[in-house]
């Protein structure tokens, strides 16, 4: 780590984990290998089964280790940042690494804007089981800065591993919603983050600075699909009550994206019929919403065309940029 001066803000960097044992290593180190080094890590343990305080042993200051019943990420991430102490808050998933100038280069970015309150960053997904990388994110999908309320809504993903935030964003926004519904399919950190680009408008730092692991237990199971349209359709329907001047007219569009993905995931399972109801739900929202005929005619498909098209996901990617990295992300 290298040293600091008395000049650098504090920056707290909160990991929530649970039964995260096999990767919490490689995210503490990836913080502490920073090439900014005024920072504290602050290690949630959400109730794991694992060997996750074996782990956590080797480490002291600045890494401090809690310990918490089993409540869900975002409760874990909200006692990581009432603890925290600095101007700063970093959220790193314990699945996740940070490439070494992750924090500079977001500090530097923030004290040259000191009207800019939250920022994020390009980042790799990667296979765990290889280690190579699948894609940088800004080639499914248009990374943007400013406002992005309207495109967060619909087919912009934001991870929590790439973002800072000014600590007085949860002053103002207050912090993520630990309501049950949105437990299941990324819905507690989306929901934060379009309370967040209500009011603030963001910066974005295109260098891949987070790599993003993909592996089984990321993935969001077959019998959680039904969760997780609830806790999204949860999500949309909140931000268009607490938002109708700045997004009405997306509704049908919004909708019909949301199904056309989850038809998506039912596809990838060859779950046809569960994948045709979604994509006739998304036509019933929005008409002429292209990608949903696309997919639904793919359902008419052999399985052995469907697996054919699995294999081209990247080239589906290049053309339909969806927040489908919202559910294979």
């Amino acid at each position: 780590m290298s040293s600091s001066t008395a000049e650098d803000p504090l920056v707290s960097v909160i990991i929530p984990a649970y039964n995260a044992a096999a990767f919490l290593p490689r995210a503490v180190e990836s913080v502490l290998d920073q090439t900014y080094s005024n920072v504290e890590v602050i290690v949630i343990d959400d109730g794991s089964t694992d060997e996750t305080p074996q782990v956590m042993e080797p480490y002291d200051d600045p890494v401090r280790y809690l310990q918490k019943e089993n409540g869900g990420a975002a409760s874990a991430r909200n006692v990581g940042i009432r603890e925290a102490r600095g101007t700063y808050i970093g959220l790193l998933d314990a699945d996740d690494e940070w490439v070494p100038e992750k924090l500079e280069q977001q500090v530097v970015l923030h004290q040259s804007n000191p009207e800019l309150m939250w920022s994020y960053t390009n980042w790799l997904q990667v296979d765990q089981s290889t280690g190579k990388t699948i894609c940088r994110a800004d080639q499914v999908m248009d990374n943007q800065d400013g406002d992005v309320l309207r495109p967060l809504i619909g087919r912009l993903f934001i991870p929590p591993s790439t973002e800072l935030f000014h600590k007085d964003v949860f002053e103002k926004v207050g912090m993520h919603d630990e309501a049950e519904i949105y437990h299941i399919g990324v819905a507690e950190d989306w929901e934060f983050s379009l309370r967040v680009a209500a009011q603030y408008s963001v910066g974005y730092i295109d260098r891949p600075l987070v790599r993003r692991y993909q592996h089984a237990s990321k993935s969001t199971s077959t019998m959680d699909l039904d969760l997780a349209l609830r806790g999204r359709r949860a999500t949309i329907e909140k931000a268009f009550r607490n938002h109708p001047e700045r997004l009405s007219e997306l509704k049908s569009s919004v909708f019909a994206n949301l199904y056309t993905n989850l038809g998506r995931k039912w596809l990838d399972r060859e779950r046809r019929l569960q994948a045709l109801k979604m994509f006739c739900t998304a036509i019933r929202h929005h008409p002429t919403y292209w990608r949903a005929w696309l997919f639904g005619a793919a359902s008419f498909f052999p399985r052995v065309v469907l697996r054919s098209l699995g294999k081209l996901r990247s080239f589906f990617w290049s053309f339909t940029r969806s927040d489908s990295s919202r559910d294979s992300f």
